[in-house]
């Protein structure tokens, strides 16, 4: 089981500027302190920061939820966070709306690496699993509609992380709840 906690990240007081790419924009504007995400991976909680590792892995994120959200009923992709306060390696797996993630934890915050090898499997609907990143990838697009960043030059990205976002039809399952109570369906 994933389950994702995402609150909402300080943002530096940026306000109007452009960026020449994504990954800037967003290493910028996420202010390094304050809380982040915590992953809880079967029962074991992976705090990740949103403006490192999140801010540099979150286009590996993309690639993967896109993957899954297309029209495949199976496939896989591999994926690597490797930051000072991340690293691990994903493989995921899908067949008939059913995902495994074989993993292999490296480094971790809180040195909890030793668990996380221990519950290196998994396994979950792909449903389930995509509604996890929904609060995520909505607190980066949030981040840059607040500080009202652009990037020209990386127009494309910003784009795809917008048409990404947009199609996960639910939020995760701390979220859900808040979720569909709000008549706009955004979360808090």
């Amino acid at each position: 089981m994933l389950q994702i906690h995402a609150p909402q990240p300080l943002l530096e007081p940026i306000h109007n500027r452009e960026f020449p790419g994504l990954r800037t924009a967003l290493g910028t504007v996420l202010a390094p302190a304050g809380e982040g995400m915590t992953w809880i991976w079967n029962r074991v909680p992976v705090r990740v920061g949103y403006r490192t590792p999140f801010s540099d892995a979150f286009v590996d994120v993309l690639f993967f939820v896109e993957a899954l959200l297309g029209p495949a009923r199976s496939g896989h992709h591999s994926s690597r966070f490797c930051e000072y306060a991340l690293t691990a390696d994903w493989n995921l797996a899908w067949h008939d709306g059913q995902l495994v993630v074989d993993s292999a934890w490296y480094k971790v915050l809180g040195a909890d690496e030793t668990l996380l090898r221990q519950r290196s499997r998994l396994e979950m609907p792909v449903p389930d699993f995509l509604a996890e990143w929904k609060m995520p990838l909505r607190r980066l697009v949030d981040a840059l509609d607040l500080t009202r960043s652009s990037c020209p030059d990386d127009q494309a990205k910003v784009d795809r992380l917008r048409r990404i976002e947009a199609a996960l039809p639910h939020f995760g399952a701390a979220y859900r709840a808040d979720a569909s109570a709000r008549s706009d369906s955004r979360a808090p």
